[in-house]
């Protein structure tokens, strides 16, 4: 299909090892007609882009149009995150979340839940529960409970319902 203008963001850790929002990613970038750009906010001691060359090969692999990656520099990793959404063309943001206690998430606080919260474009978070790629998208749902909040996501679930030429349930 002929490339569609916008990108999924998909932020990793670079130690991290891979992640299966990186497939996921490709495979709605493949039915949208659009890029994935990995982003990865690495350590002080971890500069290098290197980190970035597999899940970029991925990503083209599971038949992404175009990919490429961007190093983040960068103290708060969800700061650098959201910022970076906000100034390319990103339509969604897929990222990979982990499995932590309650007592975890509230002493260390979550990259993937600061995102969720400051994004301007929807975030699709991929659990540890998830194991493989799914098929083609065929439906999108969008919960909507009369708040303004729902009522400034419709434009977006409406956007990417058309771009992966899916149905759109309210």
């Amino acid at each position: 299909s002929p490339a569609v203008a916008g990108v999924i963001t998909v932020p990793i850790d670079p130690a991290g090892g891979s992640t299966l929002a990186v497939p996921i990613a490709a495979a709605l970038a493949r039915q949208a007609g659009m890029g994935v750009e990995i982003v990865a906010v690495p350590r002080a001691s971890l500069s290098s882009d290197a980190c970035l060359a597999d899940p970029v090969r991925d990503a083209i692999a599971g038949g992404a149009p175009r990919a490429h990656g961007h190093l983040l520099l960068a103290y708060r990793p969800a700061g650098a995150i959201v910022d970076r959404v906000e100034h390319n063309d990103s339509v969604l943001v897929c990222m990979a979340t982990r499995s932590r206690a309650a007592v975890g998430k509230v002493m260390l606080g979550s990259v993937s839940a600061a995102v969720v919260r400051a994004s301007p474009v929807p975030v699709l978070l991929v659990g540890p529960a998830v194991r493989q790629v799914g098929e083609r998208v065929r439906r999108l749902v969008a919960c909507v409970d009369g708040s303004e909040l729902a009522e400034r996501a419709l434009p977006f679930a409406t956007d990417l319902a058309q771009r992966l030429t899916a149905e759109l349930v309210l």
